[in-house]
């Protein structure tokens, strides 16, 4: 997935054991956000825990406007945000 505007956009919100994790695609890295109760991590994409962590999702692609979304890999279909295309996984 590539990232090609040049606005603020919300980064994408995964899960893991219980923790929420950002995709930075800008830094290739899944990053936690930092709190009060433990620090912020960050681990790249092509680390063994990263590698790990993209088996549990997927990347769809809308046929129609070429949106991208990640899903989790036990969804069966989902309509597209932009356009409202139902896209098949």
């Amino acid at each position: 997935m590539e990232i090609t505007t040049n606005h603020l956009q919300r980064l994408p919100v995964l899960w893991l054991n219980g923790r929420e994790y950002f995709v930075d695609f800008n830094l290739r890295e899944f990053r936690s956000p930092a709190n009060r109760f433990a620090p912020a991590e960050f681990f790249p994409f092509e680390s063994a825990r990263g590698q790990a962590f993209w088996a549990q999702y997927l990347i769809a692609t809308c046929s129609r406007c070429g949106a991208e979304r990640i899903e989790p890999r036990q969804a069966s279909g989902l309509k597209c945000q932009r356009c409202g295309q139902w896209v098949l996984l």
